[in-house]
């Protein structure tokens, strides 16, 4: 099944995809926007060209794992999607998915000024990359 991960922000957000077949991991884009009704009305663009069977939104906690203003904010916007576009949307825990993914373009030589320009893309990848571990984990139990 194609999934399509999206790491949201206030201003931007990283977008992640699969392949029909749901293994292979593709930083997709990112969008900016002004607002939620322009992001909303933007990720349901991209819902439309690329068809995703599921939708993974990370679901930003405090290190604690406790709710922040942020989460409240993520689960309102899933509640949406998942209306609006009639696609399972699942939450899934983002924290350190921007520390994960700033430290895969070091290593890989990106430059400073780049990664802060797709680092959002790569957050998503990372998110994405880890739910799907985590369900292939599960059904190997």
């Amino acid at each position: 099944m194609k999934r399509l991960a999206i790491d949201y922000g206030k201003r931007r957000a990283g977008i992640a995809i699969t392949d029909d077949q749901g293994t292979i991991i593709i930083p997709y884009k990112i969008i900016s926007y002004k607002n939620l009704d322009s992001f909303l009305a933007q990720i349901k663009n991209e819902i439309v060209n690329v068809k995703p069977g599921e939708i993974v939104l990370g679901l930003p906690l405090n290190m604690d794992g406790t709710e922040s203003k942020m989460s409240r904010e993520v689960r309102g916007i899933a509640k949406r999607l998942e209306k609006d576009v009639n696609i399972k949307t699942v939450l899934y825990d983002e924290r350190l998915t921007t520390f994960e993914a700033r430290e895969f373009l070091k290593e890989h030589g990106v430059s400073e000024k780049r990664q802060k320009e797709i680092v959002d893309m790569y957050a998503a990848y990372c998110l994405l990359k880890s739910y799907i571990a985590e369900q292939m984990e599960r059904r190997d139990v």
